[in-house]
């Protein structure tokens, strides 16, 4: 099924009318382009012993770094130059977060087992590399802040650009605190906590929900010709959906560090003791997580429900509020 999306995505480009291929455009080729290639890899059962745990974790990194990031910021480079009306600010910033994106997102897996029986080597350049991806980061959303810059009012009316915007700022935070958890100092520190869960969680409810939200916020109302039914109850789903979030990945990285803190704390004799002492701590911070949980849900219920009354019975418009008056539905 990859492979006919590629191939579909491909001879479309190939037979385009518009000859200038766009920075979402590359960043949604290259998607369908290593989706496959990230999936027959890390699949094929082919491998044994230490390949198959160096496959895995190209397999595993590859789905957030090669597939789902490149996604995300096509949704970006797309969202946010049409509902500010702007220009991109730079194709150059542009093509040199592209390539380092590409470049670096399949060398990283390896971070994920900094302390199994991997070559040393592979480790090395898996960190230097989660480094490396802080370019395409933060590249991506400099240029994109400044493409929006002097049309920051439309964030008020415009939810598309209000998401685009978050999941930039959020994909900064989880690119930033994968590489402070890729030291290997630190990873040994974290490795048996859920940090890594915490990573996990603001990665695929944060960073990717976020942008997904940015392309349905902007493209449906094109597509049924209504503006949203609610936009307090929009504006609810945003808050909510952001507030859970935060609120869930700050009780996981909460309860990683009073585990990490008790594991260094403890002694072989002050076992149980130290157990008991950080029981009520993480029990605090499993009812935080399983609180933003809640709030991330109530506010996809409300989001389904917008949606659903903005098909039927949003208000007709000629235009979306937030996108320049030459964009008509």
């Amino acid at each position: 099924m990859l492979v006919f999306v590629l191939y579909n995505a491909g001879a479309t480009v190939v037979r385009r009318r518009e000859k200038t291929l766009y920075v979402s455009g590359w960043y949604l080729l290259a998607a369908v382009l290593l989706a496959p290639i990230v999936y027959v890899v890390g699949n094929l059962p082919v491998f044994r012993g230490l390949t198959d745990l160096i496959a895995s974790g190209f397999y595993q990194n590859g789905l957030f770094m090669l597939w789902f990031l490149p996604v995300g910021f096509a949704i970006a480079h797309y969202v946010v130059p049409v509902e500010t009306g702007n220009a991109l600010y730079s194709g150059a910033v542009a093509r040199a977060g592209f390539w380092s994106l590409i470049f670096a997102g399949g060398w990283t897996g390896q971070r994920l087992f900094l302390e199994a029986p991997g070559p040393a080597y592979l480790q090395s350049i898996a960190v230097a590399m989660t480094f490396v991806l802080l370019v395409p980061v933060l590249s991506s959303t400099a240029n994109l802040l400044a493409t929006a810059r002097g049309r920051w009012h439309l964030a008020g009316q415009s939810f598309g650009l209000r998401f685009a915007v978050t999941g930039l700022g959020l994909a900064t935070v989880w690119i930033a605190l994968t590489s402070f958890y890729s030291v290997p100092f630190i990873s040994r520190y974290f490795g048996l906590t859920s940090y890594e869960a915490a990573l996990r969680y603001l990665a695929g409810f944060g960073v990717f929900s976020t942008f997904a939200f940015a392309l349905i916020y902007h493209a449906y109302p094109l597509m049924v010709g209504r503006d949203w039914y609610s936009r307090p109850l929009a504006t609810f789903h945003f808050w909510t959906s952001l507030s859970g979030v935060v609120l869930a990945t700050g009780g996981l990285f909460g309860a990683g560090a009073g585990q990490a803190g008790s594991l260094v704390a403890t002694t072989a004799a002050g076992l149980g003791q130290s157990m008991k002492a950080s029981a009520g701590l993480q029990r605090m911070f499993e009812i935080e997580v399983l609180a933003g949980t809640a709030l991330f849900a109530v506010a996809q219920f409300a989001f389904a429900y917008n949606t659903y009354r903005t098909a039927r019975s949003g208000p007709l418009v000629t235009h979306v509020p937030g996108l320049p008056a030459q964009v008509r539905v």
